[in-house]
C-alpha cells in the first residue's frame, strides 16, 4: 500500500512534508480501509485517526502494520517510527513545548502570552495549514493536537524536568481570565486544585459543561472530594443537576440524599436552596411535563421573584428536540390539553429560569398544528416560537422550529423555503460544540433526506448523530432510522427498529413514536404476505392517531403507505387521511386514473422540481426508465414541459 517514493519522503528530514500533504476525514479513511479490503474495528478506526489526523502518509503506515499484526500499535511503537519527526517538531517550536504538551486546545494569544517568537508562530501556523498532527479548530480560533504527538512532546517535557504543576496552574489562570472556562476547569483538574474547581462551579455564571464535554466533566466530578463540595452548596448542587439530566442517575441520586442531609448547616437562605431542589426535581422528571410543571412551580414559590444560579438562560438545554412533542405526549388524546397546559403553566419555569428554553410554548403549539395536518398554521406559529428562541439565544428550539418549518415546507412543495431552513440548520452546525444541538440537527436533516430519499445524505447524518454517542430521552433518531429503512425497503432491519421502539414504549410511553412504529410493523408483515398482523398493526396506528386526529405520519409516509391505506380506506379517519392527501398533492391526485402508479410518482417529483437524473436516483432506476415514464405522463395529460406539469399541479386546471 504504502509507496518507495512515499517512505523515502516521510523518512527524510522533515521539511513541511510537502509531499502527498493531504489529511483524510474519518469517512475517507473508513473508505480507504473498504477499498484495501481492511477489515478494521470502529475502535481501532477511530484511533488511527485521533493519533495521526487522518494525515496520509501516517495512516499508511499504521494499515501496514495493522494487516500484519492485526492490532494497533501501542504508543510506544508509534514513538519509534515518529520519533525523528517529532523531536525535529520540538525543536523548532521548543517556546512551546509546555503549551503543545499540556493544552488540549491552545489560541495564537495564550501562545504570545508564553513568549513565543514571531518565527516560532509562523512554523506553527504553517504546520496547521499544512493539516500535519497540528491543526485548527472549526472556530479557526484554536489548535490541536494529535494525541500521539502529544504524548511524545509531554515526555519530553518531563525530561526537561518541569514543574507541569506550575504549568497547568499557570494555563488555567490565562484560560480563566479569558472566559475560557472548559479549558481552566481541565487545567486545575490536572493540577488537582479542586478547591479552584469549586470556586468555579460555585460562582460562574451558569452553563452546563457537560454539554460541551461531557467525558472530562464527569472525570472531574468523580474525583471531587466530597467533603469540599459538601462546604459549597451550589457548586454541589450544579454536579448533582448534571450528575441526575446528563451523567450517572444512581451517582446523582445518591450525592442528592447526600445534599439533603446537609442542608440544615449551611448558611445560605433555606428557601433558596429548596427553590433550586425543585428546580433539579422538574429535570428528574422531565419525561412528564405535567410533574415536572408540578416541580418548576413548587420551585416558583421557594425563589419569590428571583431567579435560579445553577439553571438560567446561559445553559444549553432543551425540554426536548427536534421534536419536542414527542417527548411528552404520552396519552392518546391528550395532546390539545397538553399544549393548554403547557402553555399555562410554563411561565413559572420561564420566570425562575430567566426565560430558559423561550419560545417552547409557541413551539408546542406548531407541533400541534403540525401533526393535524394544518401545515400553514404550523408554519405560522414555529416562526414565532422561532423568533421568541432567538431573542433569548435559545439555539435548541428554534432548531425545533425550524425542524417543524421544513416538514410542512415539504409536504406544501415549498422548495424556497425548504431549502432557506435546510441552509439555517446547516449554518448551526457550524462552531457548535453542543452536542444536544447537533444531535437535534442531524436528526432533523436526516429524516428530511429520508423521506425525499436521498439515502446518502440521510445516512451521513445518522452516521453524524451515532458518532455524538448520545442517549437522549425522546429517542426520535428511530423515527429517522426507521423512515429510512422503509424507503430503502430493508424490511427485516425496519422490523427490528420498530421491535426497539414499541418494547422502549411499554416501560415509557411515546404516542407519536408508536404510531411510528406501528405503522413500520405494518408495512413489513405487508410485504412478507402477512396480511393479517399487517392489518391488525396498521389498525394500531389508526386507533392512536385518530383520538388526536394526528394525520402528519401517513401523508410524510403515503407512497410507501398507500396499499395499506386502501385497505382502510373506508374507515372515518383514513378517509381524512385520502382528503389531506388529496389538497396537498396540488391537483396531481385528481388524475391519478389516467397515469400508472410509476408515472404518477415520477409526475409529483418533477412538480416539486427534481430533476430527472434526480429522480432516477431516488427511484433506483435509470435516467432512460424516468425519460420514458416522463414521455407517457406528458402524453397523457396532454402537456410539454415539466413547467405546464408544475401549473397543474399549482392551479389544477385539468
Amino acid at each position: 500500500m504504502i509507496t518507495d517514493k512515499i517512505q523515502d519522503t516521510f523518512y527524510k528530514k522533515w521539511n513541511y512534508i510537502n509531499f502527498h500533504d493531504i489529511c483524510l476525514s474519518k469517512g475517507e479513511l473508513y473508505n480507504v480501509c473498504q477499498i484495501n479490503e481492511i477489515h478494521i474495528t470502529q475502535n481501532d478506526l477511530n484511533y488511527i485517526f485521533d493519533a495521526t489526523f487522518g494525515w496520509y502518509p501516517a495512516v499508511e503506515i499504521f494499515l501496514n502494520h495493522y494487516m500484519h499484526h492485526h492490532e494497533i500499535m501501542e504508543i510506544q511503537q508509534l514513538n519509534t517510527l515518529f520519533d525523528d519527526i517529532y523531536r525535529y517538531v520540538s525543536i523548532r517550536l521548543s517556546e512551546l513545548l509546555p503549551i503543545l504538551s499540556l493544552c488540549n486546545t491552545f489560541s495564537m494569544d495564550l501562545c504570545k502570552y508564553m513568549g513565543a517568537s514571531t518565527s516560532t508562530l509562523k512554523d506553527l501556523e504553517k504546520l496547521a495549514a499544512n493539516g500535519w498532527m497540528i491543526r485548527k479548530t472549526a472556530d479557526q480560533q484554536h489548535y490541536e493536537l494529535a494525541s500521539a504527538m502529544r504524548h511524545f512532546l509531554k515526555r519530553e517535557l518531563h525530561y526537561k524536568e518541569a514543574d507541569i504543576k506550575k504549568l497547568h496552574l499557570a494555563f488555567a489562570k490565562w484560560s480563566e481570565d479569558h472566559h475560557q472556562m472548559i479549558d481552566a476547569l481541565y487545567h486545575y483538574y490536572q493540577a488537582m486544585e479542586y478547591d479552584d474547581i469549586i470556586r468555579i462551579l460555585e460562582n460562574s455564571q451558569s452553563v452546563t459543561f457537560v454539554d460541551v464535554s461531557t467525558d472530562l466533566i464527569f472525570e472531574i466530578y468523580q474525583n471531587i472530594p466530597v467533603e469540599k463540595l459538601r462546604k459549597s452548596p451550589y457548586a454541589y448542587l450544579r454536579v448533582i443537576n448534571d450528575m441526575l439530566t446528563s451523567i450517572d442517575i444512581m451517582q446523582g441520586i445518591k450525592m442528592l440524599e447526600d445534599f439533603e442531609k446537609q442542608l440544615p448547616n449551611y448558611t445560605v437562605p433555606t428557601n433558596k436552596l429548596y427553590g433550586e431542589l425543585h428546580l433539579i426535581y422538574g429535570y428528574m422528571s422531565i419525561n412528564s411535563i405535567y410533574e415536572m410543571n408540578g416541580c418548576f412551580k413548587k420551585a416558583h414559590g421557594f425563589f419569590q421573584g428571583e431567579t435560579s444560579r445553577i439553571s438560567s438562560i446561559g445553559m444549553n438545554v432543551t425540554l426536548g428536540a427536534p421534536h419536542t412533542m414527542y417527548i411528552y405526549h404520552r396519552t392518546p388524546g391528550d395532546f390539545v390539553n397538553l399544549v393548554t397546559y403547557i402553555e399555562e403553566e410554563l411561565h413559572y419555569y420561564l420566570d425562575i429560569t430567566g426565560n430558559l428554553n423561550a419560545g417552547f410554548i409557541e413551539q408546542s403549539k406548531a407541533e400541534l398544528w403540525m401533526e393535524t395536518g394544518k401545515f400553514n398554521q404550523a408554519i405560522q406559529q414555529a416562526w414565532e416560537a422561532y423568533y421568541v428562541a432567538q431573542t433569548y439565544q435559545q439555539k435548541s428550539i428554534m432548531i425545533c422550529s425550524m425542524f417543524t418549518i421544513m416538514r410542512c415546507a415539504n409536504l406544501l412543495y415549498d422548495d424556497e423555503l425548504l431549502k432557506m431552513i435546510t441552509e439555517r440548520l446547516l449554518a448551526q452546525l457550524d462552531n457548535n460544540e453542543n452536542i444536544y444541538q447537533l444531535y437535534a440537527i442531524h436528526c432533523s436533516l436526516g429524516y428530511i433526506c429520508a423521506i425525499n430519499r436521498k439515502t446518502e445524505e440521510a445516512n451521513y447524518h445518522l452516521q453524524q448523530i451515532d458518532n455524538t454517542t448520545i442517549t437522549d430521552s425522546n429517542y426520535f433518531i428511530y423515527v429517522v432510522k426507521g423512515t429510512l429503512l422503509l424507503y430503502l425497503h430493508e424490511y427485516e432491519k425496519l422490523k427490528a427498529v420498530a421491535a426497539i421502539m414499541l418494547d422502549y414504549y411499554r416501560h415509557e410511553p411515546h404516542v407519536l413514536g408508536e404510531i411510528y412504529a406501528n405503522i413500520f410493523k405494518a408495512v413489513c408483515y405487508y410485504h412478507q404476505a402477512q396480511l393479517d398482523i399487517a392489518k391488525k398493526k396498521f389498525q394500531r396506528a389508526i386507533e392512536i392517531s385518530k383520538s388526536d386526529g394526528i394525520v402528519l405520519p401517513y401523508l410524510e409516509l403515503y407512497q410507501e403507505i398507500e396499499s395499506l391505506i386502501i385497505i382502510f380506506q373506508d374507515d372515518p379517519f383514513i378517509e381524512s387521511v385520502i382528503s389531506y392527501y388529496g389538497r396537498i398533492d396540488c391537483g396531481l391526485g385528481a388524475y391519478k386514473g389516467r397515469l400508472t402508479q410509476k408515472e404518477f410518482e415520477v409526475a409529483k417529483l418533477m412538480a416539486k422540481g427534481y430533476t430527472r437524473k434526480d429522480i432516477a436516483c431516488m427511484m433506483h432506476v435509470s435516467t432512460e426508465t424516468i425519460n420514458s415514464h416522463a414521455k407517457k405522463l406528458f402524453s397523457k395529460l396532454k402537456i410539454h414541459t415539466w413547467r405546464e406539469l408544475l401549473d397543474i399541479s399549482l392551479n389544477d386546471e385539468i
